[in-house]
């Protein structure tokens, strides 16, 4: 099983709302450090480093799902709104090196970032 998770941070260190739910369940202490061995995953982050608390959300799903035992496919990719191609200059970063590492034949020709 592959997870490839593309998260923004909202306001000042939030968690979008459409993912909140699941970082508490990944909170749990119930969950075992070994619940999430059988998963490789990576993670985008979107954000803009004015904050103090950039891409608080992708470093913090990126953690957690290590620590859950899962195995990290390459490093966390960032997103950062003050570069000069905004978001993209790092998706066009990322995104060669994940196609890569999932032995895709090429990257996608439209610039876009999941939604």
């Amino acid at each position: 099983r592959i997870l490839v998770l593309v998260v923004s941070t909202c306001g000042l260190g939030d968690f979008p709302q459409n993912c909140k739910q699941t970082w508490l369940k990944l909170q749990s202490e119930d969950l075992p450090m070994t619940w999430l061995s059988g998963v490789k995953f990576c993670v985008f982050g979107l954000g803009d480093s004015t904050y103090s608390q950039f891409c608080y959300a992708a470093a913090g799903f990126d953690v957690r799902l290590g620590e859950l035992g899962a195995h990290r496919l390459l490093q966390r990719g960032i997103g950062d709104d003050r570069d000069e191609d905004r978001y993209y200059t790092g998706w066009d970063n990322w995104l060669p090196e994940l196609w890569t590492v999932l032995s895709l034949p090429q990257v996608p020709p439209k610039r876009e970032i999941p939604a």
